[in-house]
């Protein structure tokens, strides 16, 4: 004897749910991997800025080739690093980012 097709429709519904689930969980692992290779370059360019970027950006041998090859790897609607606050904006954004999502998943957490 068939399901009634109200149990049919929850049990549909229910292998759709299961589904997602289970495609935005693999998105999410995904997510972990993004996070981690940020915090590399986040500590990389952290790392650079403490240690050269003062001293090099001073320097008085700074060419106007030398800013013409750096203003070409300027991605279009972005700043160049010899401005100090190019920088700066990215790493506050990027902490900024991390800890809104922190909050999101711990509020969210469901165990």
């Amino acid at each position: 004897m068939p399901l009634p097709e109200t149990d049919l429709k929850k049990l549909l519904a229910m292998q759709d749910l299961c589904d997602r689930i289970i495609d935005q969980t693999k998105a999410l692992a995904a997510t972990q991997k993004a996070i981690r290779s940020l915090n590399k370059d986040l500590r990389k360019l952290e790392s650079l800025y403490e240690k050269d970027w003062l001293s090099i950006v001073s320097d008085k041998r700074i060419s106007g080739k030398d800013e013409a090859a750096l203003a070409a790897a300027v991605k279009k609607g972005r700043y160049s690093v010899l401005g100090q606050d190019t920088i700066w904006n990215a790493l506050q954004e990027a902490y900024q980012v991390q800890v809104a999502l922190t909050k999101v998943l711990v509020k969210n957490l469901k165990v």
